[in-house]
């Protein structure tokens, strides 16, 4: 209830039986008088107030009152929302898992399809010896990757493997031995956090080296995707590497 003239307003907070469980007053949106009321078994005991003493005698009311707990236990609500009937613990088997696939195409030697904790699901390694070849490995700088410190960590964590990492624009790239693209994506979940990321290694113009990061949302409680992002990098550099060679 608001009146305008003097800026005055009572509100009220019911239950879902139409109980009062407290009465504000406001007066130009300043809490004035508070009065909270409690009840056992649908029967008001007593409140609680900024204002004096109650008008109501407890004693004299719940002496002469009809109402029984099982009266108060059932009830039908003026209104009400309920979210229970529907709702099933996140297990084993709930939610489901979502397939996932990947088209093999000419000139593939590496698919290493990851999901979720960037553990590959088809792992085939670069060979070592295409591994023990790649001396320099030239990074293809991507423009449209805003992903912070994406690019650092990459160079990072291959020269962990002994080679030479180059940055370099596309076509200047063209003319390296070994190519690395990449492409990545963020998005907010309480920080900037890395969903997506891809790398494909070329030797000329066949690709020798893939690797794949993807964040699910559909896998309920999932706090992997709350790791670094240097981590999550790390991972996916190892994905195509590391079963090769031992990083240093």
């Amino acid at each position: 209830m608001q009146n305008t003239s003097n800026q005055r307003r009572v509100d009220f907070v019911n239950n879902s039986q139409g109980m009062i469980l407290q009465r504000n007053e406001l007066i130009n949106n300043t809490l004035n008088r508070y009065r909270n009321f409690y009840y056992v078994s649908g029967q008001r005991i007593g409140d609680i107030s900024n204002d004096g003493s109650s008008r109501e005698d407890y004693v004299t009311s719940m002496a002469t009152s009809r109402k029984t707990p099982v009266e108060a236990r059932y009830f039908t609500p003026v209104s009400s929302a309920d979210f229970d009937q529907n709702y099933e613990p996140i297990n084993q088997s709930y939610p489901s898992s979502a397939p996932t696939t990947y088209t093999v195409n000419t000139g593939d030697a590496l698919q290493a399809k990851v999901i979720g904790n960037t553990q590959p699901t088809l792992p085939l390694p670069v060979s070592k010896q295409q591994l023990s070849m790649l001396k320099e490995v030239c990074v293809e700088n991507n423009t449209k990757v805003y992903v912070k410190d994406f690019q650092p960590d990459l160079v990072n964590r291959l020269e962990t493997y002994g080679v030479k990492v180059p940055v370099l624009e596309p076509e200047q790239a063209i003319q390296c031995t070994y190519v690395l693209k990449y492409n990545a994506d963020e998005e907010y979940n309480l920080a900037m956090t890395l969903t997506a990321a891809e790398l494909k290694l070329y030797q000329g113009n066949q690709r020798i080296g893939f690797a794949e990061y993807k964040l699910q949302h559909n896998r309920g409680l999932n706090f992997s995707k709350y790791q670094s992002n240097g981590a999550k990098i790390n991972r996916l550099v190892d994905n195509m590497l590391l079963s090769a060679r031992t990083a240093k």
